[in-house]
């Protein structure tokens, strides 16, 4: 003869709380680490918004420091040079 056990429902209430315990704060953890990562991102979003300008803005500089007229003006202010047959004028 088999001696059947049988379960109390307060037995399942139990199981099902402690198994609404554990959801709940999985949940709650996986949440707070969704909101830690979302913070990251729009951080590093405008860190890159901010080194693609610093990049522009490099790249029209090194576009201008490019031109002749650029390497003229470093010449001249600078370096102190002056073309052919000119005469330089220095006022105090």
């Amino acid at each position: 003869m088999q001696r059947r056990i049988r379960v109390q429902p307060r037995f399942w209430i139990l199981v099902i709380a402690v198994m609404l315990v554990c959801f709940g704060t999985s949940y709650a953890v996986t949440q707070m680490r969704y909101g830690e990562v979302t913070e990251q991102v729009d951080a590093l979003n405008q860190e890159k918004v901010g080194l693609m300008d610093r990049i522009s803005e490099l790249s029209n500089q090194l576009n201008y420091v490019s031109t002749d007229a650029y390497v003229e003006r470093v010449a001249r202010d600078e370096l102190n040079m002056i073309r052919p047959g000119e005469i330089r004028y220095v006022s105090n």
